[in-house]
């Protein structure tokens, strides 16, 4: 054929496939198209710096300065560009009274990113702030984009742009770009489909496929039945946007998230309820029907005046697990969960151990730590947050925990191949936090009591004898642990080498384990089957536990789901 002739053929293609990409919902054209040879993004609007909504790199006031020995930077180069800096004006061309809100804006990006340390606790508000003042009014919806495409052009570190990808997808879940803004966005969602990260170019087509959803609302039926958007949060701090029938059930909406993140072993992953102001996470029924769910979650936000919205996690991780190299997100989502259970444990542990740990997820994600770690500051607020329990941080001054981390991170660096994957380095960390005394399980408080009100009671005819966990101290408060083998009661003053603790077995053959269960209200019943130490030779017989928890049902239904085998 002549070569124009096949210029020509290659461009309609390309102009075909560009149509294409641009009106699914589904994403199935990324699996029938190589999008490598199509080359989708050349043209005009593959360089942002043509927006006509920038404001001039001439006149545009560039970023604050670093230090008081220094200068901001600004100009064409630096514009459209990666930097740690604050801005001193808006990216494009705001009115004077919108100014204000766009340059906190960035600042609050740059926080969410990991840009400018902060506690952990803060960090995590920060996305969801980028698309309230994106909401205020459509310039800044078009700044916040282009705020953020700037932040991932040029960005050195892994873990940034990674959670810049994050606040990207959720602006493409809710913030309608302008028309003018809208082919440039296209542009640089195609050549990230060109990235060698897995998961920034599965999240550039979740971004595409959403952002043809906003764009166009009505295209979103199945054989005519409308849909409802239904927005999930992940253990990873990242949400996603799903449309399903308004009727269906936790399971149904899970499988179709699954599909979305492209999770082979669904069944591990379950939803919770996550309540604003709250750190704890309740496991919801599979068999809860959406809308219902919806209206409960309605009044109570009416009552207390606390939002709540859907969490979706691994139900259980296995001290035996290993990460899955063949699902990505998978991985992934199972790192980042231990992670949080890690951060957030509720017992000291040896502090040698909890160094080690921290050295590891320190190598980890060196990229986001270098700074700090190459300039000794591992100490500065927001950092050791990210590295050690909170109940941890306690036991010593943060100078001593910084040194004790960057003592054993020199060490281990000394012995760790420099090209081990990423995965390979999570793997390290999960092995490591295999180790914890509570890994796996869910936690609650709660106190024994030595009687159960009649009006209380949640076991009909449970035994009369009560179990005292603890003898010496009959009445003590416990942290209630359940995982896959069964409850353990831990004393919460608890420490390495001291504390109390107790276990009864799920395993019919266990000589002391659980035969039934129960809550009402703030009570919680175990009837097991023991010895009763008043008649030793009696043998196993059936004795009754009582405590009091405000998250009794919770407990129990925890139980229940593993019993059923639906864990």
């Amino acid at each position: 054929m002549e070569s124009q002739a096949v210029a020509d053929a290659k461009a309609k293609m390309q102009e075909g496939v560009r149509r294409r990409v641009c009106s699914t919902i589904r994403g199935s054209i990324f699996a029938q198209v190589d999008l490598e040879e199509m080359q989708l993004v050349e043209g005009a609007f593959s360089n942002l710096a043509n927006f006509p909504g920038l404001k001039s790199p001439e006149a545009w006031s560039g970023h604050c300065a670093l230090s008081l020995f220094s200068w901001g930077e600004r100009g064409e180069e630096i514009m459209m560009r990666h930097s740690k800096a604050e801005l001193r004006e808006a990216l494009t061309k705001v009115s004077q009274p919108l100014e204000c809100h766009a340059t906190r804006n960035f600042r609050n990006l740059l926080g969410w990113m990991s840009d400018r340390p902060m506690p952990e606790c803060q960090r995590l508000g920060y996305a969801q702030d980028v698309v309230d003042t994106a909401r205020m009014d459509p310039r800044l919806g078009d700044e916040a984009y282009v705020q953020v495409m700037k932040q991932l052009n040029h960005n050195p570190s892994v873990h940034s742009t990674l959670l810049g990808w994050k606040v990207l997808l959720l602006l493409c879940q809710q913030i309608c770009p302008s028309t003018a803004l809208d082919d440039f966005l296209r542009a640089f969602l195609l050549q990230a489909l060109h990235a060698s990260c897995e998961e920034t170019v599965a999240t550039a087509k979740q971004c595409i496929s959403d952002l043809n959803i906003i764009t166009s609302p009505d295209r979103v039926k199945v054989d005519q039945e409308e849909l409802v958007p239904v927005q999930v949060s992940l253990i990873d701090h990242s949400t996603r946007k799903i449309h399903v029938p308004p009727n269906s059930t936790l399971a149904q909406v899970g499988e179709r998230l699954a599909a979305q993140l492209r999770i082979s072993t669904a069944q591990d992953f379950g939803f919770f309820q996550m309540t604003q102001g709250l750190e704890m996470h309740r496991l919801l029924p599979n068999a809860t029907v959406l809308s219902i769910l919806t209206q409960k979650w309605a009044r109570l936000k009416e009552a207390t005046g606390r939002a709540s919205c859907l969490l979706y996690k691994r139900r259980f991780l296995r001290v035996d697990e290993c990460l899955d190299p063949g699902d990505l997100m998978h991985a992934t989502l199972t790192y980042r969960q231990a992670l949080w259970d890690y951060l957030h444990y509720p017992l000291t542990e040896e502090s040698d151990y909890i160094c080690e740990v921290a050295a590891n997820i320190t190598l980890t994600d060196h990229d986001h730590f270098v700074h700090y770690v190459q300039s000794g500051r591992l100490h500065e607020p927001g950092v050791l947050e990210q590295l050690l329990p909170a109940v941890s941080l306690n036991d010593q001054k943060r100078h001593r925990w910084s040194t004790q981390v960057l003592s054993r991170l020199k060490a281990l660096q000394s012995r760790t191949e420099s090209d081990d994957t990423k995965l390979m380095k999570m793997s390290r960390v999960l092995s490591l936090l295999q180790r914890m005394r509570l890994f796996g399980s869910y936690w609650w408080i709660g106190r024994q009591c030595l009687a159960v009100p009649q009006d209380k009671e949640a076991i009909p005819g449970a035994p009369e004898q009560m179990l005292k966990i603890n003898p010496k101290e009959p009445t003590a408060e416990y942290w209630i642990c359940v995982d896959l083998f069964g409850v353990r009661f831990v004393s919460v003053d608890s420490t390495p080498g001291r504390g109390y603790q107790r276990g009864f077995l799920f395993n019919e053959e266990a000589v002391e384990r659980i035969l039934l269960w129960g809550a009402r209200d703030n009570s919680l019943q175990f009837v097991i089957s023991g010895v009763n130490p008043a008649l030793p030779t009696a043998g196993m017989v059936p004795m009754t536990i009582a405590l009091t928890s405000p998250s009794a049902v919770d407990i129990a239904y925890t139980v229940h789901a593993i019993q059923r085998g639906t864990m």
